[in-house]
């Protein structure tokens, strides 16, 4: 059996694995439990990263922080009151527990620093998401997503030309009905028959989503969110939340 590229499960989770590539993957998350797990935790770390805001930005510690590690690191007092500067290791304990032993500590050490990088990249993602959203972002009002099998959904979607960069538009959509599957993003034909898939909702109901190169948006002039399920089948669900029209 050959399991998916750790690159694919995270494209996965971001919205961003190509529709040709993403119903193979599914098909096998389906049936290996492994890869769904994997697949599952990642999918939590977007949307902690998509749920964040610039309040969940990092502060500086206090020293009471600095001296716990000087202290579990065998540093001397002087130390751990200036971080930053040089340190002066103090003679080791007479008596070595396990919790001190040098694999020990450097177990601790490897998982604070691997907590910490995640932390900050959560933020730095959410934060750049925030500036784009805020700074670059669409800026038109937008059209109207009316309501199509929830009755309290309703949204708004605004298209973004970027001379620079892929197109994108900014999906808003309230009142989702609750779920243990996704909602997804499309673009839809006049008849409704024909759908192209554009990416997933945050877990706020809102994702900004490069449109696909090259796509003729005069044949796609509606966008679709459907409630889709974890079941290995990429195709539209059959069941729409909100409908409306793209204005580029």
């Amino acid at each position: 059996m050959t399991h998916p590229d750790p690159t694919e499960l995270a494209e996965l989770a971001l919205g961003q694995l190509p529709s040709d590539h993403r119903a193979t993957v599914l098909a096998h998350l389906s049936g290996c439990k492994r890869c769904a797990s994997e697949a599952a935790a990642l999918r939590r770390v977007v949307d902690a990263a998509r749920s964040s805001s610039l309040d969940d930005l990092p502060v500086p510690p206090p020293d009471r922080v600095w001296a716990s590690i000087a202290a579990e690191l065998g540093f001397d007092d002087r130390s751990a009151a200036t971080p930053g500067e040089p340190v002066t290791a103090q003679e080791p304990p007479a008596v070595e527990d396990s919790a001190r032993t040098p694999r020990a500590l450097a177990r601790r050490i490897a998982v604070l620093l691997a907590a910490g990088c995640l932390a900050v990249g959560v933020l730095l993602g959410s934060s750049a998401t925030w500036w784009q959203m805020r700074d670059g972002g669409p800026t038109g009002e937008g059209a109207p997503l009316a309501p199509v099998s929830a009755a309290a959904a309703k949204g708004v979607v605004r298209f973004d030309r970027s001379p620079h960069a892929r197109d994108r538009i900014h999906v808003e959509v309230s009142g989702l009905p609750r779920t243990r599957g996704y909602f997804e993003v499309w673009l839809m034909d006049a008849t409704r028959t024909q759908l192209i898939p554009v990416g997933v909702l945050g877990p706020q109901g809102s994702a900004t989503l490069p449109l696909p190169d090259r796509v003729d948006l005069s044949h796609y002039p509606l966008v679709d969110v459907s409630h889709q399920h974890y079941n290995g089948d990429p195709a539209h669900s059959g069941t729409s939340v909100v409908r409306g029209p793209l204005k580029p």
